[in-house]
C-alpha cells in the first residue's frame, strides 16, 4: 500500500459553509475583474465589432426571439436559399441573451453575459480546487483560471456562443461530484447541469457519458454512497424529461436529431440514469457491474436499431467542394495532426497543459492522494485530449478542469518548500506554476517561424507568412455594411464568413453562412463564384439575388480566385466594370467590402 505522504499538507475544510463560499465568490470576482481589465487594456477601448461568426449568429438568434419568433421555431429565415435554414442551436442560450438585450440593449448583453459566465466558471474552478486541495489551493487556481480564460477567449467581450456555457457547466458538473464533501444535494445539481450541458450542444455528450460512468465506478468501489449515486441519476433523468416539452413541440417528441436535443439524447440519458438508479438497489459489486453492462448493452442496441445515423461521422457525406472550400478551413474541426503539419509547436498550445495535468493526476493516484477525485480528472482530461486528436476544439472543454489538479500540485509543492526549502522542491513549485498558466504553452508556436529561419528550414510557400490580413480586411466591421443596410430588403450573395455579419447589420437575407445545416446555401455560393460569368449570372437571377457583397481580401475570395482564375469571383476582382448587369454602390475609398446591385433586365 502506497502511503499518503501529503495528508498533512492540505487542510480539510468544508467548502460549502457560508464563509468559504463567500471567499470563493470574492476570489472569482477578483480574477474576472483582472481578466476584463486586461482585455480592455489591449483594445484600449471597448471592441466595436465581434469577429466570431458564431457570436454574431447567436446575436441574430436572440434578436429574432425578441422580435417575436416562436420559441419552438428553429428556422433562421434570413439565412440560406428561399425558405431559410433550420438551425440546431438551443433556445437555452438564446433566452438569457435575449433577456439581457431586453433589459439593457445589445451592448449590455455583449458585456453582461460573458462577464457573468466568467465569474461562474472561475468560481467552479476555485470550488473544485478548494474541495480537492483546501483553502491554500485558491490562489494558484485563481491565477491559472485567469490565464486559461484569457487564452481561450471564450469569455471575452461579445462571447455569446454556447461553448463558454458548456465549459462552465462541465466544470461545475465535475466539481460537485468530487467525493470530499459531496452530498445528495450536490450530486442532483450535477445531474441537472449535465442534462443542460447535453441539451445545449452534442459536443459534450461524451463527457456526460464519462461522468456517469465514473459515478457508477464510484458506487461500485464505495467512493460514493448509493444515495449520492441515485441523486445524480435522478437529476440527470428528471431534467432530461423536463427539457423535452420545454425545448420541443409535441410534433417533434418522437423525432431524432443527431446534432440537437431530441429523443436520441433523451433515450441515452434515461437508459444510463435508470441503470445507475437500479444498481443502487444491490449491495454486491458484481451485481452492480452486471447492471451497468446490461444498461450499456441496451443503450448500444437501441442506438443501433433506432438511431444508426448518429453513429456515423457527422461530415462524412459532405460534397467534396464543400469540404475543400469550407470545412477544411474551419480550424476548430481540424485534427491535431493537421494543425501540427504547418507548425508542430502548436501541439504544445493544445496539449501542453492537459498532459501536465494528466501527469499530476497519475502521481496523485500512485501516491494515494484523493484517488477518487484524481481518477475523475484523469479520465476527463484524457478523453478531451483524445477527442482533440480528431477535432482540436475537444481540448477547450477540459482546460478549466485540468487546472484544478495543477493548482493542488502547486499548493503541495509550496507547502513542501515552506517546510523543507530545498532547491529541487522550489524549482518544482515554480515549474508547476508556469505550467498551469495556459498562455505560456502558446509561446513556442509563436517562435516557430523565426526558429525555422534560424535553423535553415525552408519556409515556402512564402505566401503562408508574407501577409497577415487585419480583421478589417475580412470585413468584420459594422461601418462597412452601412451602405448595404440602406438598400431595399433583398437577398445578398457574400462570402460564407460574412453571412452572419450581413444578418446582424442589415434586413437582408444572406445566402451563405458557415453552418453545416446551410449546405445548400454554401454550395450555391461556391458554384456561382467559381462558374464562368455568364453561368454565374444565370444562377444569380434564378435565386433572386439582389445584392453582392464582395470582401476582396477575405478567405473565400482568395480561395476562389486561386482555384478558378476565369471564374466569376476572379473576374469580379480583376475588373468588375465588365459586367453591365452589376451596378457598384459607392463606398468610402479603399474599403475592402465592395457592394453591387444586381440589375434585372
Amino acid at each position: 500500500m502506497v502511503p499518503r505522504p501529503f495528508e498533512n499538507y492540505i487542510r480539510s475544510e468544508d467548502p460549502n459553509n457560508d464563509r468559504n463560499l463567500l471567499t470563493i465568490l470574492v476570489a472569482a470576482i477578483m480574477g474576472t475583474a483582472v481578466l476584463w481589465f486586461s482585455q480592455f487594456a489591449e483594445f484600449q477601448v471597448y471592441p466595436s465589432d465581434i469577429t466570431d461568426n458564431d457570436n454574431l449568429m447567436r446575436l441574430v438568434q436572440a434578436q429574432d426571439l425578441l422580435a417575436g419568433q416562436s420559441w419552438y421555431d428553429p428556422v433562421q429565415y434570413r439565412l440560406g436559399l428561399e425558405g431559410g435554414t433550420v438551425m440546431h442551436w438551443s433556445r437555452l442560450i438564446d433566452a438569457p441573451i435575449a433577456a439581457a438585450m431586453f433589459l439593457g440593449g445589445e451592448d449590455f448583453a455583449l458585456i453582461i453575459w460573458p462577464l457573468f459566465l466568467s465569474v461562474v466558471t472561475l468560481a467552479g474552478v476555485l470550488y473544485g480546487a478548494f474541495k480537492f486541495g483546501g483553502r491554500e489551493a485558491l490562489f494558484p487556481a485563481m491565477i491559472a483560471g485567469f490565464g486559461a480564460m484569457w487564452g481561450l477567449k471564450r469569455f471575452w467581450y461579445g462571447a455569446l456562443d454556447h461553448h463558454n456555457v458548456q465549459i462552465a457547466l462541465l466544470t461545475w458538473c465535475v466539481v460537485l461530484i468530487l467525493p470530499k464533501h459531496a452530498s445528495p444535494g450536490t450530486m442532483v445539481i450535477s445531474g441537472i447541469l449535465c442534462a443542460l450541458m447535453m441539451a445545449i450542444g452534442i459536443e459534450t455528450l461524451p463527457h456526460v457519458a464519462l461522468i456517469g460512468f465514473w459515478v457508477f465506478c464510484a458506487l461500485i468501489f464505495n467512493v460514493h454512497s448509493k444515495q449520492n449515486a441515485a441523486a445524480y441519476a435522478f437529476g440527470l433523468a428528471a431534467t432530461s424529461l423536463v427539457l423535452v416539452p420545454l425545448l420541443l413541440p409535441p410534433s417533434q417528441w418522437g423525432q431524432a436529431s443527431c446534432d440537437s436535443f431530441s429523443i436520441f439524447q433523451v433515450s441515452i440519458s434515461l437508459i444510463g440514469s435508470f441503470a445507475l438508479m437500479y444498481a443502487t438497489a444491490f449491495s454486491r459489486a458484481t451485481t452492480r457491474t452486471a447492471v451497468l453492462v446490461a444498461g450499456g448493452a441496451a443503450g448500444f442496441l437501441i442506438v443501433q436499431l433506432f438511431f444508426p445515423a448518429c453513429l456515423a461521422h457527422p461530415f462524412a457525406d459532405l460534397p467534396p467542394l464543400l469540404r475543400e472550400f469550407w470545412l477544411d478551413r474551419v480550424v476548430e474541426t481540424k485534427s491535431a495532426l493537421e494543425i501540427a503539419g504547418k507548425n508542430p509547436l502548436n501541439l504544445l498550445t493544445y496539449f501542453g497543459l492537459p498532459l501536465v495535468s494528466v501527469a499530476v493526476c497519475i502521481a496523485a493516484i500512485y501516491l494515494g492522494y484523493e484517488r477518487g477525485s484524481a481518477t475523475l480528472f484523469l479520465m476527463l482530461i484524457i478523453a478531451g485530449t483524445l477527442v482533440a486528436t480528431w477535432q482540436v476544439r475537444g481540448v477547450m472543454f477540459v482546460v478549466m478542469v485540468s487546472l484544478i489538479p495543477l493548482a493542488v500540485a502547486v499548493t503541495i509543492a509550496r507547502e513542501h518548500t515552506i517546510k523543507r526549502g530545498t532547491a529541487v522542491v522550489t524549482a518544482l513549485m515554480m515549474a508547476l506554476y508556469i505550467a498551469s498558466f495556459a498562455p505560456v504553452w502558446s509561446l513556442p508556436a509563436y517562435a516557430w517561424v523565426p526558429l525555422q529561419g534560424a535553423i535553415g528550414v525552408d519556409q515556402s510557400p512564402a505566401e503562408d507568412y508574407a501577409y497577415v490580413p487585419e480583421e478589417l480586411d475580412f470585413c468584420y466591421n459594422r461601418e462597412l455594411y452601412a451602405v448595404l443596410a440602406d438598400e431595399p430588403s433583398g437577398v445578398v450573395l457574400s462570402s460564407t464568413n460574412n453571412g452572419p455579419m450581413v444578418l446582424v447589420t442589415t434586413p437582408h437575407r444572406a445566402i451563405a453562412g458557415p453552418y453545416h445545416r446551410n449546405i445548400d446555401g454554401i454550395m450555391f455560393q461556391i458554384e456561382v463564384l467559381m462558374s464562368p460569368p455568364e453561368k454565374a449570372r444565370e444562377l444569380i437571377m434564378q435565386a433572386g439575388v439582389t445584392l453582392i457583397a464582395d470582401c476582396v481580401a477575405g478567405a473565400d475570395a482568395v480561395d476562389f480566385y486561386n482555384a478558378e482564375p476565369e471564374g466569376f469571383q476572379a473576374q469580379l476582382i480583376d475588373d468588375f466594370r465588365q459586367f453591365d448587369w452589376l451596378q457598384v454602390i459607392p463606398q468610402t475609398a479603399d474599403q475592402p467590402l465592395r457592394i453591387f446591385r444586381v440589375i434585372y433586365r
